[in-house]
Parts: C-alpha cells; structure tokens; sequence
C-alpha cells in the first residue's frame, strides 16, 4: 500500500490520501460527520508516516532495506513512500510510543483572583439623588411622557448622574414602568377620540398624529391606525349609501331609476356588498312603484271618460284592474272604488236624463192622455236601476 501526503511551509501537514476501502472498515462513534472521519484517518496516517521516517524512536533499525526508501526526497512538497518491509526476525508486535512514558500530571488552571468588593452602600449623596430622580419620574403626565422614552431627558440624567450601576438599573426600572402606564394612558385617549368622531377631516388628522407619536410602542400604533381607516370606510359607506337610497326615492322618471340608478350602484366606491343588495331592492320596488302610478293614473283618466257599459262589473274596466300587474293592491282597491263611483254618476245620469226628457209639457200631456201616471214612472225608474 502506498499513500502521497502533502506538507506546507515549516514542514506543516496539510493533507493525506487513504483508501476508501479501509474507511469503510472503520466504525467511529454514531454522529461523527465525515469531516470528522476524515480528519481522523488524515491524522493517524500523518503518524504512521512519521514513525515510517524516524523508525529510531520506535527502537528499530533506521537502516532501510528497501533502496527507493534511500533516495526519498527531502522537499516539504509531496512526499510519495511505500509500506516499510520488516525483518522476519524482529518482533511482529511494536509498543505504542505514546505509552513509553507516564503522563505528566497536568496542571489546573489557577482559580482568578477575586476583586475586592467595594462597600456597596450608597452615600448620603447618593440616596437623595436616587430619591429626587425617582420623585421626578412618578410626577411626570401622560402630556410629558415623552421625557421617559429611551435616549430622552430622564434616560440621560440617569446615565450622567453618577450613581451606582445598582441605583441607576433600579431607577431605569422605574422609569419604564412609568412609561408603560402613561402609553396606555395615551393610547386609550386616541382610541375615545377616534370612536367620537365622524368627520373623515378629523380622523386623518388623528392618523397622522398616530403615525408620527413617539410616545407610542410600535405595537400600539398599528391598530390605532386600522380603527381610523375602518371608521373612514365606515362613514363613506354610510354616506355612499343614504345619497344614493334618497335619490332613489325621490326619483319619479322610471327609466331613471331602471338605468341612471342602476350605473350608480355599480359604480360605487364603498359600498359593501350587503349595502349593493339593499340598494337594488329599494331600486325595484321604486321603478315599480313608478309604473304602477303611471298605470294607476292612465286607469283613472280612462274611467273618468268610459262608457257605462264599459264599467259594468266583470266588463272591461274590471277585469284591466284586476290582472294588472304593476298596479299594487291598494291601487286596484282604490280603481275599483272610482269605477263603481263613475258607474253610479253615470246611471244617475242617465236616468235623470230620461225623467227630464219625460217631463217634458207635450210628452207629459201625451202620456196623460194615454193615461200613464207619475207612479208608473216612478216604478220603471226603481227596475231600470235593478237592471243596472
């Protein structure tokens, strides 16, 4: 078996060749990564070779009996080397040289020596700076909050005032609570003023208040700025919709409201889909409750100028009413009224026309002389309004 190992400057090892056939023999240890196992195999074949060049201090003859081992190079570049054959007379097991020797007890690191510990009592001094800044930070508002923010007025006195790392952690402490519940303060104050108000005005300028505060966290601000823009939709949407409801209602052409109205709800920017379908409905019974009025008017200047045969029950006009379709039913109960009250106008006219006509002097002396009565009429008026 030979192997070409590979040296550096200063003799340094750098790499060194092994069969693969002999790596698979090996077991390592479960987890070992193959750079591992490489550099392991690199490193046992490093010795072997060393040991192959110095066999003096293995206790064997460093006279070589193979002639190529004499002429091998001395350059710190590669050096190519063959198995050294062993005299059959010398012993078959060599001793570990790592194990000629005991090892030497190795030393323990020495234990650091401990720094003498100051007096950690606070001064006087010291105790009533401590206890101004504390009285300083708990009279602070939610108007000044700003001051406790990091790198901020009450942050650099505590850093610049001298105490102890003891006193200045404490008063840090102090001063980030502090800050905490005037946050909440503060974020509660914009949450009531963008819940009071409906002016789309008002609450941009309360977004960019919002989005611009540095008293704020970065988790406050996020949801405050999605309640302004939710309410802004909300009031476009509201105002989206009773503009467009009111002009629907009060819209008397019906095609109008067939195609104008229709384009408008459409086209809307903010209506949400619940507000789309509402509109549509109103929009249907407007454009028929406009044809029904036409229809409603059309029937009644008809029945103003019908003849009477015309409104005879179960006749023209009352069947036109009843199997209108755009008519409502307050509006064919209202025709039907017109139509028996036209009938009767006309019958009574009618019959008044006869009776004057009768009473007519000739007629009457003629009839006289016939011998017809006033009962007699009378009794042909009672049947004529039977048959009517």
């Amino acid at each position: 078996m030979s192997c070409k190992c590979k040296f550096g400057s200063n003799k340094q090892y750098v790499s060194c060749c092994y069969h693969q056939e002999q790596r698979k023999q090996l077991r390592y240890p479960k987890g070992y990564e193959d750079s591992e196992i490489d550099l392991t195999m690199a490193f046992g074949t490093a010795i072997e070779q060393f040991f192959r060049e110095n066999p003096e201090l293995l206790g064997v003859s460093n006279r070589p009996k193979d002639p190529e081992i004499i002429n091998r190079p001395n350059s710190p570049e590669d050096i190519e080397m063959d198995d050294i054959p062993t005299d059959d007379n010398e012993p078959e097991q060599i001793d570990n040289p790592l194990e000629l020797t005991e090892p030497e007890e190795i030393d323990k690191p020495l234990e650091p020596t401990p720094t003498p510990v100051p007096n950690s009592e606070p001064s006087t001094e010291e105790n009533e700076l401590y206890e101004q800044l504390k009285r300083e930070i708990g009279a602070i508002t939610r108007e000044d909050a700003i001051k406790l923010i990091d790198e901020n007025e009450i942050f650099l006195k505590i850093d610049n005032s001298g105490l102890t790392s003891r006193l200045k952690n404490d008063l840090h402490r102090i001063r980030r609570e502090k800050l905490a519940q005037l946050r909440i303060e503060h974020y509660n104050r914009y949450f009531n003023l963008i819940d009071g108000t409906n002016s789309i005005i008002e609450l941009n300028a309360l977004h960019t208040s919002i989005a611009d505060d540095k008293v704020l966290s970065l988790q406050q601000i996020p949801p405050l700025l999605k309640r302004i823009n939710d309410k802004i939709s909300e009031i476009r949407q509201r105002e989206e919709y009773d503009r467009i409801r009111q002009g629907i209602l009060g819209e008397n052409d019906v095609v109008k409201v067939d195609v104008d109205w229709r384009d408008e709800i459409i086209s809307a920017k903010y209506l949400s889909d619940t507000q789309r379908s509402e509109l549509e409905r109103i929009r249907n019974e407007q454009k028929w409750n406009l044809r029904g009025m036409q229809k409603y008017q059309q029937f009644k200047a008809e029945l103003e100028r019908a003849l009477i045969g015309d409104l005879v029950d179960e006749k023209m006009y009352d069947t036109l009413i009843e199997n209108d379709t755009f008519l409502s039913d307050s509006q064919k109960e209202e025709l039907q009224r017109l139509r028996k009250e036209q009938l009767s106008k006309l019958t009574d006219k009618t019959f008044n026309d006869l009776k004057n006509s009768l009473r007519n002097e000739r007629v009457l002396s003629r009839l006289q002389d016939g011998g017809i009565t006033m009962s007699v009429l009378l009794r042909y008026e009672k049947n004529f309004y039977l048959r009517i």
